[in-house]
């Protein structure tokens, strides 16, 4: 739209914005029912889109909702970039195929009155859709994508303190200053924010937590996953340009990154009663990059969830050996040279584990 908040959306989706793998309608509807005041209602009409019939809901939400990032339409295994909210006014259409859900979308209109207006740019735009290759008819093939061999549902919570500090339950909303547990890291933590932050995903094994003007994934982010289980050298895309090595400790990740990467100030420290090993990375800008000679890297977790390491970036790893299921990772990452690392590290330093 020309405002540049109106739009017309089509894609493919596999995952969540978080990563995690989608692979029916009925799970993105819970997840569009979570929002907080959100109506979703199915509207009792379809469109064709490349011989699949797509059903149509209609969502609604108080006006004061934030937008949601909810689905994300790369592949499922590769950093979720491309990311899609709803609210609060929407119309979407889901149809399942052998490939994954096709999602076609009007949305992020402030006023319902300007749905169907906006209607008429996504029946305009899914006129143009020429289907090359398989289509929708399979999955791609192997080797485009970064697929996870085994995705597992985390089962990584923590038990509450009941006499504790109010629990972490938001997810894609903000949060304000307090003390918070957190329980979806599997060992349960405190944590003290100084400032309004903006919590992400949420979930067992994975909580996002990212500065408030963050502008998507990578884009000043406190990421703390566990279940880690080896890192894959990548090319743009991504594409794997190496085969996975598995990862036990931080020194073998270290080893994998290889001679082109900048590791430095690594040491032992003491992260609220757990012995973390810290260290910051850093691809240079000069840095020989290729498919044969990689310098990027991505991280995968054994819920499926990847976590990429960009030469456009700062990035600082805080690394647990002893995870509830399998080593543990937060990483804090930001643009070269953005204070939010150490805005990151100063609420990282406030943690107390139960």
């Amino acid at each position: 739209g020309e405002a540049g908040w109106e739009v017309a959306s089509i894609g493919l989706v596999t995952q969540t914005a978080d990563g995690l793998p989608v692979d029916n309608i009925d799970q993105i509807l819970d997840l569009l029912r979570a929002a907080p005041s959100a109506e979703v209602t199915p509207t009792g009409t379809a469109i064709e889109v490349m011989g699949h019939q797509l059903a149509g809901y209609e969502l609604r939400a108080d006006e004061t909702t934030e937008d949601r990032w909810i689905l994300s339409a790369d592949r499922i295994g590769s950093p979720p970039f491309s990311l899609f909210g709803y609210f609060p006014n929407a119309r979407i259409f889901m149809g399942e195929t052998p490939a994954g859900i096709l999602v076609a979308s009007s949305s992020e209109a402030n006023d319902p009155a300007d749905i169907p207006a906006i209607d008429v740019a996504l029946g305009t735009l899914i006129e143009t859709i020429e289907p090359t290759g398989d289509g929708l008819q399979s999955a791609l093939p192997d080797g485009q994508s970064l697929e996870p061999a085994d995705v597992q549902e985390s089962s990584a919570v923590g038990e509450l303190d009941p006499d504790g500090p109010d629990a972490l339950n938001a997810v894609f909303s903000p949060v304000e200053p307090g003390i918070y547990q957190v329980a979806n890291f599997g060992h349960t933590f405190a944590v003290e924010l100084a400032e309004q932050w903006f919590v992400q995903p949420n979930f067992p094994g994975l909580v996002v937590l990212t500065d408030m003007a963050s502008a998507g994934p990578g884009d000043r982010d406190a990421v703390f996953f566990t279940g880690v289980i080896d890192a894959i050298p990548v090319a743009a895309g991504p594409v794997p340009a190496g085969d996975p090595v598995p990862v036990t400790t931080a020194d073998e990740l270290i080893a994998i990154l290889g001679a082109q990467i900048e590791i430095s100030g690594q040491e032992e420290v003491d992260i609220g009663g757990k012995t973390a090993t810290r260290f910051d990375v850093r691809i240079p800008s000069d840095a020989t990059c290729s498919q044969d000679d990689p310098c990027e890297y991505v991280i995968r977790s054994s819920s499926g969830f990847v976590k990429q390491l960009l030469p456009t970036h700062d990035h600082r790893i805080w690394w647990f050996d002893d995870g509830v299921e399998g080593p543990s990772m937060i990483v804090a990452m930001a643009t070269k040279g953005d204070p939010f690392i150490d805005s990151a590290t100063e609420m990282v330093n406030t943690i107390s584990f139960n």
